[in-house]
């Protein structure tokens, strides 16, 4: 990472960039909500397009991950519609 930057490379410099823009996003959230954040999230979605397992204490089902709705749901597209889950129910799987 040194080889990249245009100065010494700082352990507590990165953690405090990273704080530093944590903080304005909790801020940011506790004044306009979700809303702002759904349209910055295809670009740090680590799920986007990818094969998922979703289990369920009813079962599990397949599908290709979507992105996420304006409450945050994943939405899963299976081959027969659209589903949207809720993190705190359910775990997520790569296949």
């Amino acid at each position: 990472m040194a080889t990249h930057m245009p100065q010494p490379y700082s352990r507590n410099s990165a953690v405090a960039v990273c704080i530093t823009a944590l903080v304005a996003a909790l801020s940011q959230f506790e004044r306009e909500g979700f809303a702002p954040f759904v349209a910055r999230w295809p670009m740090v979605d680590a799920l986007a397009d990818r094969d998922v397992i979703v289990h369920e204490a009813s079962g599990h089902w397949s599908g290709i991950a979507r992105g996420i709705d304006d409450r945050g749901r994943l939405q899963v597209q299976t081959t027969a519609a659209m589903r949207v889950v809720d993190a705190g129910e359910i775990s997520i799987r790569l296949s």
